[in-house]
């Protein structure tokens, strides 16, 4: 709910009620897919990943600006993106490192970069599912706004909990299921109000002319 929020903050607009139903739809949605048979239990990282989660909308907030800026630059845009996340990342490490939080021995790196299912893990993270991932929002927010695209995103739980049906025959709960099913809902939801925000800006744009 990140970027709605700062559409109607930061832009003064004004959103539609099918709209705010999807993203509710959809935020509960995720909720429930992510509650285990336990239930609900927050931890340190559980509040990691909500803010995670905030973070991650700004930064679809600023990109979709960008990515109208500069419509023909998604490869430089996605380069820029990889750049800081690097930095981020190679920051993060030298402060694990040097506080002891991680201790990795020499010998133990070289073995992991013999094993081709850690390399293979590794090159597909950096190479699929970031840099790929990343040019491809950085093109499709050139067409579709932050709010359309993170309603998209909030879809990657459900692929991830049907992946782990396929591989490792993991079941959702009937709690999940549900979410799954409201996550659906709201997709369904941003499309019609999408698709009648795109007819009302056609009738406008007719009528003026």
């Amino acid at each position: 709910m990140v970027v709605p929020i700062l559409d109607v903050m930061m832009l003064g607009r004004i959103l539609q009620k099918i709209e705010i139903a999807s993203v509710v739809l959809s935020c509960v949605g995720v909720g429930l897919l992510e509650i285990g048979p336990e239930g609900v239990e927050i931890s340190t990282g559980d509040m990691l990943a909500f803010m995670q989660t905030i973070f991650f909308g700004i930064g679809y907030w600023r990109l979709e600006s960008v990515a109208h800026a500069h419509p023909n630059d998604a490869v430089r845009v996605t380069v820029g993106e990889l750049h800081a996340i690097a930095i981020a990342s190679w920051v993060y490490a030298a402060t694990e490192f040097s506080l002891g939080h991680v201790d990795v021995k020499y010998e133990s790196f070289k073995t992991w970069m013999r094993d081709p299912f850690i390399v293979g893990a590794i090159l597909w993270t950096g190479l699929i599912s970031t840099a790929f991932a990343l040019f491809l929002e950085t093109l499709t927010l050139k067409v579709l706004s932050a709010t359309e695209l993170t309603l998209l995103m909030t879809t990657t739980s459900l692929w991830a909990a049907s992946f782990a049906y396929v591989t490792i025959g993991e079941v959702l709960s009937p709690t999940g299921l549900l979410g799954g099913l409201l996550i659906l809902g709201g997709c369904v939801l941003g499309n019609l109000s999408s698709s009648r925000l795109q007819k009302d800006k056609s009738e406008s744009l007719h009528d003026n002319t």
